[in-house]
């Protein structure tokens, strides 16, 4: 379970790995899920639009059904 949210945090680019294998917030997960951000709580039905936007259109970022179960969240996304 908590290995399957890294990858979705991961995949929606909202956390991120540094350098140490340290979790960080992305600048975009602060600016939308900050106490002080757009929507910390993921209440409006646009966030979620966002969410999905943001990581479907980033070129590196790619998720297949076929492929859960297969290999490490690290080799899907």
């Amino acid at each position: 379970m908590v290995e399957a949210l890294h990858c979705w945090v991961e995949f929606f680019c909202v956390l991120e790995y540094d350098e140490k294998r340290k979790i960080t917030c992305t600048e975009f997960g602060r600016l939308v899920l900050d106490e002080e951000g757009y929507d910390p709580y993921l209440e409006d039905e646009q966030t979620l639009w966002l969410l999905h936007w943001h990581a479907v259109t980033r070129s590196m970022r790619k998720l297949f059904a076929w492929q859960i179960g297969r290999a490490s969240c690290r080799e899907r996304v």
